[in-house]
This record gives C-alpha cells, structure tokens and sequence, in this order.
C-alpha cells in the first residue's frame, strides 16, 4: 500500500492522497450506486475528520495495518471477518478524531462528551 512508503513523510499530504486512493478503490469496487453517491456527497466533510483522526504516527500506524487486513481478508474472501475489520477501523477513526478534538480544544468538551455517547453501529 502507498500509505506505507508516506507514512512519515514530514508533509502528510502524499500520505492522506493514498488513503484517498486506498478509500476510493475500495468504495468502487462495492459496485453500489446510491452508496458511492453518498459517500463522494460526503467526502470534503469525512476528509477534514481524517486529518484529525490522523493526527499522531500511532493512529497512523494503525490505520495502515487496519487497511492491511482489510485487503487481506477481501482476498480471502471471508466477508464477515472484512465486516468486522471495517467496522472496528470506523470506531477507532471516530475515538481518534474525539481524541484530536480533546487535545486541540480542551476547553469545549461538550461536544466531545456528547459524540461519545454509545454509538449503535447495526449489525
């Protein structure tokens, strides 16, 4: 994956386009119309959210393994352990963008508290 080789670049854009890319391939391939409309809808507010998500080398490190299983478990065509990943990699892009919202405005964690509340992710 390309995120690998940007993973510490100094200017993290090279890394945020292969997660772009990354993303997109894997967006496409689900061949679901009405769902790729609403994720591009979406995309300019889901990409300023990964750039706070995104914000430390651990999350970063993660996400590229997290990817990396993804990949591997499409190709094995196990569909619930790729269910299962994706919805474990969403969790932990949402508590990392909490998390970056917490250390840049430690003061206004009202909003914070109230997007931790429980999240039901069906399924």
């Amino acid at each position: 994956e390309s995120s690998e080789l940007h993973i510490k670049d100094e200017d993290p854009d090279e890394f945020y386009a292969a997660l772009n890319r990354f993303n997109r391939i894997l967006l496409y391939s689900c061949r679901m119309p009405r769902l790729i409309k609403l994720i591009r809808d979406y995309h300019e507010y889901l990409s300023s959210l990964r750039r706070f998500s995104l914000s430390t080398m651990e999350r970063r490190l993660v996400v590229v393994r997290e990817h990396r299983e993804i990949v591997e478990a499409i190709r094995e065509k196990d569909f619930q352990l790729t269910e299962s990943i994706i919805r474990k990699h969403l969790r932990g892009a949402l508590k990392a963008f909490l998390d970056a919202q917490n250390r840049m405005l430690p003061q206004e964690k009202t909003l914070s508290a109230a997007l931790r509340a429980p999240i039901e992710i069906p399924g």
